[in-house]
Formats: C-alpha cells, sequence, structure tokens
C-alpha cells in the first residue's frame, strides 16, 4: 500500500504498487456491482493504471479485462453455499 497522488475527485480505499506501476483498490462490503465497477474504472483511468483491483465478498456485475476481483469474507460471515 502506497500514498498516492492526490487526483482532485478520485478517492479509492487504497492504491499498492505492483511491478512499479499504482494500481487501485476499491473494497465494499456487500456486492461489488454495476456501480462499482464504474467507480474503479474511474480511478483506473485517474491513475493511468493498466488493472485496478475488485475487492468484497462478492461480484454481481461484470468486470472488464482491467479488473481483477478478489473475494474476501470476514471470518464472522461463512460464504453461503
Amino acid at each position: 500500500i502506497v500514498k498516492a497522488p492526490r487526483i482532485e475527485g478520485h478517492v479509492p480505499d487504497f492504491v499498492v504498487r505492483v511491478n512499479d506501476r499504482l494500481r487501485p483498490v476499491e473494497v465494499k462490503r456487500g456486492d461489488f456491482n454495476i456501480a462499482a465497477v464504474r467507480q474503479l474504472a474511474r480511478y483506473i483511468d485517474a491513475l493511468g493504471a493498466d488493472i485496478g483491483y475488485a475487492v468484497a465478498p462478492t461480484l454481481t456485475a461484470e468486470l472488464p479485462a482491467n479488473m481483477i476481483f478478489i473475494e474476501v469474507r470476514h471470518p464472522s460471515r461463512p460464504k453461503e453455499t
């Protein structure tokens, strides 16, 4: 996790440096839905990033090729089967 340059109106939850590239990370407590996809897309564009990370318990929208989904659940909320 790195300190990202300030970009007016664009504040991702985190920015990470991977292979010397800045990449935004957007975290949602619930579904990563189409609104979250659009939000992460704005951060990717604003940072000039090649990839952004979508982090949430569930993914309910299709991600473009430049986004990677990371499933994260709170230990008290196990995945429903």
